[in-house]
């Protein structure tokens, strides 16, 4: 199990076509950290933090979170049950910039409380829900197999690093 792991500094992971990209990922409970470039406008890329099995959100065996970004550039939080959807919340229609880098940052406490975080400049700031809550709480699933990046032609990730909850 690595506890700690950071994708080297300047290297980022693309898909030049619609694909998924997954790494074996048992951290539950903690921090998760990386920057996303969306690439066009109608792209939609997500992150499955913590994903029961390999492979996309829609699969009906998945059960996990997740951090999407939709064409209108809007963030949501995500519990995947059985391949649905629900969303815990959403932010206002653009609230990131289309093909542009943006750092996220998602803590779970060993309570259970998720909060989705933006960097603007050098401050990390609590994405704004204007539907459900930012923070929410949440302990469906306690245990995690992989983490899974959804990504669009012309989509990046970099920096990507996950740490454990350490109590």
């Amino acid at each position: 199990l690595e506890l700690y792991e950071v994708l080297p500094e300047g290297h980022k992971i693309q898909n030049v076509v619609a694909g998924a990209i997954l790494k074996s990922n048992e951290i539950a409970y903690g921090t998760w950290e990386f920057e996303m470039y969306k690439g066009a406008t109608n792209n939609a890329p997500n992150i499955m933090l913590m994903a029961s099995m390999p492979g996309l959100p829609t699969n009906a065996a998945q059960n996990g979170y997740m951090l999407a970004i939709d064409g209108n550039e809007k963030i949501y939080g995500y519990i995947v049950t059985a391949g649905a959807t629900t969303a815990k919340f959403s932010s206002a229609n653009g609230y990131l910039s289309n093909t542009g880098w943006t750092s996220f940052k998602v803590t779970r406490s060993a309570a259970g409380v998720w909060n989705f975080y933006t960097k603007i400049g050098e401050t990390w700031t609590l994405i704004t829900a204007t539907a459900g809550s930012n923070p929410f709480t949440d302990n469906t699933y306690t245990t995690s197999m992989f983490t899974v990046m959804d990504l669009d032609a012309g989509d990046f990730v970099r920096n990507f690093s996950f740490k454990p909850y350490i109590t």
